[in-house]
């Protein structure tokens, strides 16, 4: 009686048809400012997992978000596990709306100085300091955020005058903020 309890185990267990692994794919919508939505197509697939490629975090969500902090080309990979196995794609995903910002400081001065870039006022440098600056955003500097990557002409005239003294083209690279000097 075992030994026909065995033969129907395994001719039962034996028979089962194995199945494919998850089938799985992936789209992405940047938002233009480095925010990218992902969204996974898939079968067979009971959990995920996300690497955006960038060393951040990962996540292990269906459908997952992620925010950039530079532009780039990011190798972006999604593992998808199923009862019969795991699968994995990876794929480019172009990231290019990351913002930075550019913050306009002297070193010695006697008035105020309005900044502009492209015609709009950005600040007005009101502090001076002969030891240069150490982050951005210190108080009494002109400090444009939130800026598209590139090179943006900008001018500088001391307050109360028309006069330009300074004029140039600073360049902004996403994810991060430039100091500028202006000197005499």
């Amino acid at each position: 009686m075992k030994k026909i309890l065995f033969i129907l185990l395994i001719a039962l267990t034996g028979c089962q048809p194995k199945l494919p692994p998850p089938e799985v794919d992936f789209t992405s919508v940047d938002d233009g400012k480095g925010f990218v939505q992902f969204r996974a197509t898939s079968m067979n697939a009971t959990s995920f997992m996300w690497d955006f490629g960038d060393k951040g975090v990962i996540s292990k969500e269906k459908n997952a978000n992620h925010a950039y902090t530079t532009n780039g080309i990011y190798q972006v990979k999604l593992e998808a596990t199923g009862p019969w196995g795991t699968t994995t794609v990876t794929k480019p995903v172009s990231v290019t709306g990351v913002r930075g910002s550019i913050m306009f400081w002297m070193p010695k001065g006697s008035n105020s100085v309005n900044v502009f870039i492209r015609d709009v006022r950005v600040g007005t440098i009101f502090n001076f300091f002969p030891n240069g600056v150490t982050y951005c955003g210190t108080t009494g500097c002109a400090l444009a955020s939130n800026l598209p990557e590139g090179d943006h002409p900008f001018v500088a005239r001391e307050e109360g005058s028309s006069e330009i003294k300074w004029s140039g083209v600073v360049s902004v690279v996403g994810g991060q903020c430039t100091k500028k000097a202006l000197t005499y």
